[in-house]
This record gives structure tokens, sequence and C-alpha cells, in this order.
């Protein structure tokens, strides 16, 4: 099951692949982008879930030689090194994404199914800016709640807070790790994002920053969150599919 794309879609999907994989080492399967999933490295099975024609991807120049072959028909975006931090890998990047338009910008790990007729209404209303993605946390998810961002919402289902790694309320929802822009030059405000602590900063942050702004952003709830980041969800993932197909 996946998101199909069909000759409507303008979309461009971005995939962050700045980072070290320190997360997936112990499983010694390689670098996470390229683990198979399926058969497939999993940037692309992962990027095979969203409505798009095009494929751009953002990582260093060592890594792309690496694996050459694989990015076939995905432009590259270069960073001069291997990032620490998500906002890290945008800012480097940013000068890129401010010349795109109507993008996702994932994660190599991170998908969800959702309803694509709610997507694209509220991608062609004009007052639209941003679409982030929210999920209803499974029961393996509750139990690592403070690693997720949660969004508050008001009774009119208006975003009210962005809550990082933290959840207010009982009926909050999950942030999941993809988001849809109509604009890149968004991401001029990128560099108002800095690092005053010891947290990782994330592009949750950012999202935050330009809600305050009063940014027109908006929520679609997605059916199913899977995200493959860890050692323990891949393992869950791969375990399910096998026993089930």
């Amino acid at each position: 099951k996946e998101n199909k794309i069909d000759q409507k879609d303008n979309n461009e999907v971005v995939i962050c692949m700045g980072g070290k994989s320190t997360r997936m080492q112990n499983l010694k399967k390689g670098y996470k982008a390229f683990i198979n999933v399926l058969n497939l490295p999993m940037f692309k099975f992962v990027a095979n879930f969203f409505p798009h024609k095009k494929k751009s991807i953002i990582l260093t120049k060592d890594l792309y030689r690496i694996k050459q072959s694989i990015f076939d028909k995905i432009d590259p975006i270069f960073l001069q090194r291997s990032t620490n931090s998500q906002i890290e890998t945008i800012k480097e990047s940013k000068s890129n994404l401010q010349k795109k338009k109507n993008f996702f910008l994932i994660s190599c790990d991170a998908f969800g199914f959702f309803n694509k007729s709610l997507f694209n209404k509220l991608s062609k209303k004009k007052e639209t800016s941003v679409i982030i993605f929210v999920f209803k946390p499974s029961l393996v998810q509750k139990y690592s709640s403070n690693s997720h961002t949660y969004v508050s919402f008001n009774k009119k289902n208006e975003i009210v807070s962005i809550n990082i790694k933290i959840k207010k309320k009982k009926n909050d929802l999950g942030l999941a790790g993809f988001f849809w822009f109509k604009d890149g030059l968004i991401f001029k405000k990128v560099s108002k994002i800095r690092n005053n602590n010891k947290n990782e900063i994330l592009i949750d942050h950012f999202i935050k920053y330009i809600l305050k702004k009063k940014t027109m952003i908006k929520a679609v709830k997605l059916e199913n969150y899977i995200h493959l980041g860890t050692i323990n969800e891949y393992k869950e993932f791969t375990f399910w599919y096998e026993k089930f197909k």
C-alpha cells in the first residue's frame, strides 16, 4: 500500500541524508539509508510512499560516491560534511531549498499513509504555506512518548502549539518526521533557530518558530505512522512484514 503517484502530482521529495547514522550502527548493516527494506535501499523505499514526480537528496559527496549507481534519476544536493542535526543539514542546504516549491522534506526512515485527496485540497489552498503530518501514537510509541514532539489543537481543530519532546494534553497527536512546504523561501528564517542547550535541534523547532510567526500551517492525520530509525523499530517492522506479508 502506498500514496500512489499519478500525472497530477507535481510535488518533489527532498530526502535528508546529512547525518552520521549513529543510532543504527549496532545493527551492522551499514549506513542507515542504504539498509535493505523489502529489496530497496531504505531511502528509496520510504520515498515511494509520497506523491511526487521528482526526487532530490541532501548528502555529502563522499556518501554519494560510495553508492552513486543507486542515485539514478535523483538530483543530489551536496553538503561539505556530515551534520550533527536536522537543522544543521537544512542550514547547510538552504540556498538550494529556497529555490524549490511544492515539496516534501523527509528523512530516510519515516513514512505514513494519509488521505491524498485531503492533502491535495489543503496544498492547493492559497493560504496554506506548510502541511505537517500527525499521528495517534501506537502502543510502542506511547512507551517512548518523550522521544516524540506533540501537537496541540483547539476545538476548531486548529494547531495551537508544537511541544518539543513533551505531551501536554491527553489528546495531543505526535508530529511525524516529514513535512510539505509550498515555497522554499520560508527557509530564509531557519537561521533564527539556534542551539542554546545540549539537546538536538530538530526541524520541529523550526515548525514551532514559524507557527509563532503566524505562518499558515495545516495538519493531515496519518492512518499509520511507520518509523524505521532505530534498531527496535526496524526489527519490529521486518518481523510483522514477514509474519503477515
